[in-house]
C-alpha cells in the first residue's frame, strides 16, 4: 500500500513539473493507469483491493486537500483519452472498470 501511495505522490510531482516534457508526463501517467487496470481486473480479490487503493490515491492527489489540482487532472484525463482501451475491454469486466474509472475522474472536476 505504501508503494502505491508513493507512486501517486511521485506522479503528482511529474504532473506539476515545469521541467518535464508533456509527452513524458503522459507516458508516466499511462504506466500508472495500466497498473490500475491490471490490479483492478486481476482474478485475485486481494490484488483488486490494491486497485481500489490506487484509484483513491489518484483521486486524492487530484483533489489536493480541497484545492483542485488542474495540472494533475489534465494529465490523467489526457492520458485516459490516449490509453489503448482495447486490451482492457477484452478482459472480463474490463468495460465496466474502464467506465467506472472514467466516471470517477470526470466527477472530480469542479462544476463551473
Amino acid at each position: 500500500k505504501s508503494a502505491i501511495i508513493a507512486l501517486t505522490q511521485s506522479m503528482d510531482y511529474v504532473a506539476n513539473s515545469e521541467n518535464l516534457r508533456y509527452e513524458f508526463k503522459i507516458y508516466s501517467c499511462s504506466m500508472m493507469l495500466n497498473l490500475y487496470f491490471k490490479l483492478s481486473l486481476h482474478h485475485d480479490r486481494i490484488v483488486n483491493d490494491y486497485g481500489i487503493v490506487l484509484l483513491n490515491c489518484i483521486k486524492d492527489e487530484i483533489r489536493n486537500y480541497g484545492r483542485f489540482n488542474h495540472k494533475h487532472y489534465e494529465i490523467v484525463s489526457s492520458c485516459l483519452n490516449r490509453l489503448d482501451q482495447i486490451p482492457i475491454r477484452f478482459q472480463q469486466n474490463g468495460n465496466e472498470k474502464l467506465q467506472e474509472f472514467q466516471n470517477e475522474i470526470r466527477n472530480l472536476r469542479p462544476q463551473s
